[in-house]
């Protein structure tokens, strides 16, 4: 009876080579090249011969680079709204700058909480604030959190990674930002005798709305329910829209006054693009 001779394989999540030993996954390096050919000929040739496979671990093992290459190929198509890029992908590349940096060339199985400890310091040392260290480091966790979704690396990797708390105000080296405070009602009024009257009503109606700028700016005609004493806007593309919550704004009396002075003469629906950017009631 003839042994099966394990196959030389393409891991498509990370573009890598790949062979099965043993019931085990070993990683060879970029598919195609002369580098991983060579590892997986020495590999079906020591296991052959006897000799154990599983014991190379550090000959096989993803690299961090390696998985943040991969992972940061995910997140341009999972991170994305109305066809664009959010800016989760920014932040992801300021998250993996100090990653890549110290610990690109490491096995990612062998990335550990003293090594991430070691990434935090260094943003401490770049004058990150802490509310942005903690979630950068958050990012980094998401990272391996998906590798392990995929079989990239050990959900024990994972676990251990999880075991580093987050900085605490006041007990690190790590600055802290003054809180962000609303404006106050005095500052409003100084400041609505000096923009136009189209802002000026942006300002207003976003007050009593409670609404965000980019939500005014998206408000047409058509979003708007108007067959109640309370008009409603349902907001379409909100940040947690792809978690299927909705957010709908209640819209009364002094703001629909507004509104409607701004949408006079303008069409109830838009049947185009086009269309649909010039009914705005800005």
């Amino acid at each position: 009876m003839s042994i099966r001779t394990p196959s030389y394989r393409l891991h498509k999540t990370s573009g890598r080579a790949v062979v099965t030993i043993d019931g085990r996954e070993i990683y060879l390096g970029k598919y195609g090249s002369a580098e991983s050919r060579e590892r997986y000929g020495r590999l079906i040739a020591e296991n052959a011969s006897g000799i154990t496979v599983q014991s190379k671990k550090q000959s096989s093992g993803l690299t961090v680079n390696e998985l943040t290459l991969a992972f940061m190929r995910h997140a341009d198509q999972h991170y994305r709204k109305n066809g664009e890029v959010t800016s989760e992908i920014d932040c992801l590349k300021m998250a993996t700058r100090s990653l890549v940096k110290l610990y690109g060339f490491t096995v990612a199985d062998e990335f550990g909480p003293l090594a991430l400890k070691a990434v935090r310091e260094e943003m401490i040392d770049a004058k990150w604030v802490r509310y942005s260290i903690n979630k950068a480091i958050d990012r980094i966790r998401g990272i391996f959190r998906w590798a392990v979704e995929n079989e990239l690396v050990s959900a024990v990797t994972l676990q251990r990674l999880t075991a580093v708390a987050p900085l605490l105000a006041g007990r690190s080296k790590a600055k802290d930002n003054p809180a962000r405070q609303p404006a106050t009602k005095e500052q409003i009024e100084a400041v609505r005798p000096l923009v136009s009257p189209l802002v000026r009503d942006m300002i207003d109606v976003q007050r009593l709305t409670g609404s965000r700028a980019g939500e005014l700016l998206s408000l047409t005609p058509s979003k708007i329910d108007t067959t109640g004493e309370v008009w409603l806007f349902n907001v379409e593309g909100h940040k947690t829209e792809h978690h299927g919550h909705s957010r709908i704004i209640a819209i009364g009396p002094k703001a629909q006054a507004i509104l409607k002075r701004r949408m006079a003469g303008l069409s109830p629906t838009a049947s185009s693009k086009s269309e649909e950017t010039h009914t705005r009631w800005p």
